[in-house]
């Protein structure tokens, strides 16, 4: 027992021993002065004896292709034919329908593990409805919801409604 107890000390000094020199070795050579070195004072208004010599050259127009051949291209001009107006009906324009959109609140959506369709909660005209996705709320047709808005329809008409921030 005894010799266990001297065993474990002799190799905790050992221990200790060899990680200090680690660290001696790591941490110790920091701060090591060099008495070679020479100081230098630096010179704060030191200016460089050298200059720039600037190649100025000029570039002139060339009149003539400079990658192709020496062929002469000879354009023709393009004749243009009067052409005889057909009778164009004019289609009167659709009038579009102002379409009066209820006022839509959008809070969210919540999705079921076992239904793919989103849950949509959502005000039109202050009455709270939930619907899933191509639902129809009177005209209004939901389309898609996603997390910050919902995509509706009324007459063909698109509109974007961006979801209620708290």
């Amino acid at each position: 027992m005894m010799n266990q107890k001297y065993l474990n000390i002799v190799l905790m000094i050992f221990f200790i021993f060899i990680w200090g020199s680690i660290i001696y070795k790591f941490f110790g050579n920091q701060n090591v002065y060099d008495e070679n070195l020479i100081k230098v004072k630096s010179v704060k208004n030191y200016k460089h004896n050298y200059f720039i010599v600037k190649d100025t050259f000029e570039l002139k127009l060339i009149a003539r292709d400079p990658f192709g051949s020496s062929k002469h291209i000879v354009r023709s001009e393009v004749i243009k034919k009067h052409t005889p107006q057909s009778n164009i009906k004019k289609i009167n324009s659709v009038t579009k329908k102002n379409t009066i959109w209820p006022n839509i609140v959008y809070h969210g959506f919540v999705k079921n593990e076992r239904n793919l369709t989103r849950l949509i909660l959502l005000n039109v005209n202050n009455r709270l409805y939930r619907k899933r996705e191509k639902d129809n709320i009177d005209e209004l047709i939901l389309l898609k919801a996603y997390n910050d808005s919902l995509i509706v329809t009324i007459n063909n008409e698109r509109k974007t409604i961006m979801k209620l921030k708290k």
